[in-house]
């Protein structure tokens, strides 16, 4: 699933910088995304939180494809609760995509913002997941990268945000630091 995901954002972001993707390329993974949307394709040992949160991720590739409704991005609402905060983060993405209502927006950017914690100038978004959420290599650094991103997704939609570009910059801040003086993540 990650090969996936990461390939079909890779092409997304090719797209939007005019370069073409071979068509077959992209038709395939935009079928495997639909896959795992209506079937039951994820592994046994996956939990319900992390189907979930690959549901959601799924979601947010296609969404900012056009490839899915807002039906199709409500129809997953009620699985908020049980995305890590990963999920979430591509669920807010593919609601503003899919042109979702703002109080479902602000719903599920509210549910992030309450795991947030802040000092100095920084901003981490924590939660605790079990030892599952490995298979999905999960980190809290990829976590707050992707945070980061809905919240820049959030205020291209709302620019006027201040609060929310403030939190932006504090998790940027966050994110920088968490190198430790080197020019590149551990990973």
């Amino acid at each position: 699933f990650q090969s996936f995901r990461r390939q079909f954002h890779v092409n997304n972001w090719l797209h939007q910088e005019g370069y073409q993707i071979p068509e077959q390329v992209q038709q395939r993974l935009q079928s495997y995304l639909q896959n795992l949307l209506r079937h039951d394709a994820l592994p046994s040992e996956f939990s319900k939180g992390m189907a979930a949160t690959v549901r959601a991720v799924a979601l947010a590739a296609l969404a900012e494809d056009g490839k899915v409704t807002l039906a199709d991005v409500e129809r997953y609402r009620s699985h908020l609760d049980s995305m890590s905060l990963f999920g979430k983060s591509f669920y807010l993405r593919a609601l503003v995509a899919a042109g979702g209502f703002i109080d479902r927006q602000q719903e599920v950017l509210d549910t992030i913002l309450a795991h947030a914690d802040q000092s100095s100038g920084q901003v981490v978004f924590t939660e605790s997941l079990d030892s599952g959420y490995q298979a999905l290599l999960a980190s809290p650094v990829r976590d707050n990268a992707a945070i980061l991103g809905a919240l820049l997704v959030w205020l291209q939609a709302n620019p006027s945000d201040v609060a929310v570009s403030e939190l932006a910059v504090s998790t940027m801040r966050s994110l920088s630091q968490s190198r430790k003086g080197r020019a590149h993540w551990a990973s």
